[in-house]
């Protein structure tokens, strides 16, 4: 949107990311290192690519993984899709599961997040812009498998924090999930990298006085 702006002969255009009040970082909770806890934290919706999920899964329980992982399932529900979601979660008992819905302003829902492993976001919801989610997501230590829609791919940098899939893959999502089961210690290694990754995102940041003197919103020498 920027650049279309811009290229409208509008030059005064700042592009300001998804931030978040961060008060605390939670610490990584640990747990026994013979299951991946996948987490998905976002609207239940299959736009945002739950079937993908539920899919994925079974592909994972066919190659003999049913003991090596679970999901949880966090967000507000879309109406129309709820008997379909709690019919797919039912069969999965034991692997799958939903917890209802998390207040992300709360810091005492990153640190249920941070109880977590890896993150979800297998998204082609049309009107996905800077998804809040995965700021979430770092500020618990996540990394994150997004695919590679709208703005995911501005953040999200393969085998660094994460790793992008092409939409609606439901093979890449399965292998990427196949490869952390096989990798647990990546979660580990990244986890206080990827939550000093999450300040970059902190509200007294992206919107301190650098960018309040740029918008002329605050004089040289008033205090911000």
């Amino acid at each position: 949107m920027k650049k279309l702006m811009e290229s409208l002969g509008m030059n005064n255009v700042y592009y300001v990311p998804s931030f978040k009040r961060i008060t605390k970082l939670p610490q990584k909770a640990l747990h026994p290192n013979d299951k991946i806890r996948f987490l998905f934290f976002s609207r239940i919706t299959p736009y945002k690519g739950c079937d993908l999920i539920f899919e994925a899964v079974d592909i994972l329980i066919s190659k003999g993984y049913e003991n090596n992982f679970e999901v949880g399932f966090y967000g507000m529900m879309q109406e129309s899709y709820r008997s379909e979601f709690e019919r797919k979660v039912g069969r999965l008992k034991g692997i799958a599961t939903y917890h209802g819905v998390l207040d992300g302003t709360d810091v005492r829902s990153h640190e249920e997040l941070a109880t977590y492993d890896v993150f979800l976001f297998p998204t082609f919801w049309s009107d996905e812009g800077f998804p809040g989610a995965i700021v979430d997501a770092f500020i618990a230590g996540l990394p994150v498998i997004a695919s590679d829609w709208n703005c995911n791919n501005e953040f999200i940098r393969n085998g660094e924090n994460g790793f992008l899939i092409p939409p609606r893959n439901v093979n890449a999502l399965a292998e990427k999930m196949e490869w952390f089961i096989n990798h647990p210690e990546f979660v580990r290694q990244k986890a206080v990298d990827i939550q000093q990754e999450a300040l970059r995102f902190a509200a007294d940041d992206v919107v301190g006085k650098d960018f309040l003197l740029k918008m002329g919103m605050l004089q040289a020498d008033e205090p911000s």
